[in-house]
């Protein structure tokens, strides 16, 4: 607590009897709630520099990505500075920033709320709305191939041959699933598809909310970088369309609900952002391609020990990934579904 005290007295704010609550829902970056009293005042949060090796390309896109957000229906997060005027603070090897809180938000790490998956499609189509003057090459690459599934392949490939016995037993029939679906996967064709700046990370509690269920902002910019709209598009998906949390234990309780999916879709569709036909044609492989990058992600992440995401315990990155896979499959049994819901939506299209 007192650490935090120092680290907060670093930045240009009034000096209050300030207090700290963890927030658990991030796996990457550490990050506090600061109140005094009742009242919640900033969020603070320590970068995690293992993931985000490129800081300053990081902050760079942020203060890019922020000057375009001025929208009456959308309320932005904003950067307070350190007293000697910088957006971040390096204190003892460790880079922080603060934050302000925007009153009475809350997020949702699981909904079977129509109105919340309405209100994340527009919100989404309102960002993407909102940065489409952007060149996405003004952006910094803050993690080198993200969602590169070329790339986490090989990385799953080199875990999977240096992996324990115990390990390689326990996850079987997901090293398994892995090698029957990744071609398919493989073979989507990115060259047809524009680049756009995406978020890179819209899964449901990255989406802030109003008490009133209004949908205000997106957070945890970090990943802003170039990319594809499925991206942004499978992310929400994912999230919103199965009502149980990513490590779920029991894979009967995921299930791909279809009001969810055209709630959503109604929702971005009001924000009138227009795609190419080729987008159009992509967004469903975002159902797909996203639960599937990230449970091999977490399925490498077991073959690794827990290197890269926190867990609570010992198999949960293992949780995550049955979890995640039981939800792709689910997505791809729901593809005509998907297809036929989204040429439904979005008839007129940017050329």
């Amino acid at each position: 607590m007192e650490k935090l005290r120092k680290i907060l007295s670093y930045f240009d704010i009034p000096k209050g009897a300030y207090q700290f609550e963890f927030i658990s829902n991030g796996l990457i970056n550490d990050t506090f709630l600061v109140k005094e009293g009742c009242e919640s005042n900033y969020i603070l949060q320590k970068i995690n520099t293992s993931v985000f090796k490129n800081v300053n390309g990081l902050v760079k896109n942020i203060a890019i990505i922020l000057s375009q957000l001025d929208h009456t229906a959308y309320e932005k997060v904003h950067l307070i500075n350190t007293k000697t005027g910088k957006p971040i603070l390096n204190w003892e090897n460790e880079i922080w920033r603060l934050m302000n809180y925007i009153p009475d938000s809350h997020v949702y790490n699981t909904t079977n709320d129509v109105q919340i998956a309405f209100e994340t499609g527009k919100i989404l189509g309102l960002f993407h709305n909102l940065v489409k003057g952007l060149h996405p090459q003004e952006l910094e690459i803050t993690i080198q191939n993200f969602h590169n599934l070329t790339y986490r392949y090989a990385q799953f490939l080199e875990a999977y041959e240096n992996a324990s016995d115990t390990h390689l037993q326990e996850a079987y029939h997901e090293i398994d699933f892995v090698k029957n679906n990744i071609s398919t996967l493989l073979s989507i064709d990115f060259d047809k598809i524009p680049l756009r700046i995406c978020h890179n990370d819209t899964k449901l509690n990255n989406v802030l909310f109003s008490i009133d269920k209004k949908a205000l902002c997106l957070i945890d910019l970090d990943t802003l970088m170039p990319g594809f709209f499925l991206y942004d598009f499978g992310d929400a998906i994912r999230t919103l369309v199965n009502p149980v949390t990513e490590d779920e234990r029991d894979l009967s309780l995921i299930m791909f609900d279809k009001m969810m999916f055209s709630s959503f879709l109604k929702g971005l569709k009001k924000s009138g952002l227009k795609f190419t036909q080729t987008e159009r044609e992509s967004l469903h492989f975002g159902a797909i391609l996203m639960p599937f990058l990230h449970g091999i992600r977490a399925l490498t992440d077991y073959l690794e020990k827990n290197k890269y995401y926190k867990v609570a315990y010992a198999n949960q990155n293992l949780d995550r990934c049955k979890s995640l896979f039981r939800f792709a499959e689910l997505a791809v049994e729901n593809t005509n579904f998907m297809k036929e819901e989204i040429q439904n939506r979005f008839e007129i299209l940017e050329n």
